[in-house]
């Protein structure tokens, strides 16, 4: 517990001579309702730090599901994409959202847990999804890929010293 002593005023000016402003009545009430707000104002620059990392991890997970949103329409539009800029933008994406989320968790790991729920299941359900249409395309390339080194290998020779192909592409 700190001792609070009375404040010296500059007669003139009616300005506390350690810097903070002169009360208007008696000195220690003034001194303990001053001493009071200083932790009010302590607790609301951390809640407004709270606040500014939260929005920062909120945009991350919204910057992440955009970009998640705008692949899986492409993919399902069977419309060209160019995989290495979606590939790009989703891993500054999570380096973003990775450091939002260490941020958070340092400032308040309660919080953290509480309130990046919601934005986390969001940002899963897209990911699955995601994953996939992903996952569908990759197999129609094996498809693919499988019925093309089928097809060059029956055209170059009679099958008597090769190895088959299976479906996926792979040797059998």
């Amino acid at each position: 517990m700190s001792l609070i002593f009375p404040r010296q005023y500059d007669k003139r000016t009616h300005r506390a001579l350690d810097g903070l402003p002169a009360s208007s009545g008696a000195a220690w009430p003034y001194e303990a309702k001053e001493m009071w707000n200083d932790r009010d104002t302590e607790a609301n620059a951390a809640q407004g730090e709270l606040r500014i990392i939260l929005n920062a991890f909120i945009n991350s997970v919204e910057r992440l599901e955009e970009v998640l949103e705008h692949e899986t329409i492409l993919l399902k539009q069977h419309k060209p994409i160019a995989l290495y800029d979606f590939n790009h933008k989703k891993s500054h994406g999570l380096l973003e959202f990775s450091r939002a989320m260490i941020a958070l968790r340092a400032l308040d790991p309660a919080a953290a847990d509480s309130t990046a729920n919601a934005p986390l299941i969001r940002l899963r359900s897209k990911l699955n999804e995601n994953l996939t249409i992903l996952q569908t395309h990759l197999e129609a390339v094996g498809a693919v890929a499988a019925s093309i080194a089928r097809a060059i290998q029956e055209h170059d020779s009679d099958g008597t010293y090769s190895q088959s192909i299976n479906t996926n592409g792979r040797q059998r």
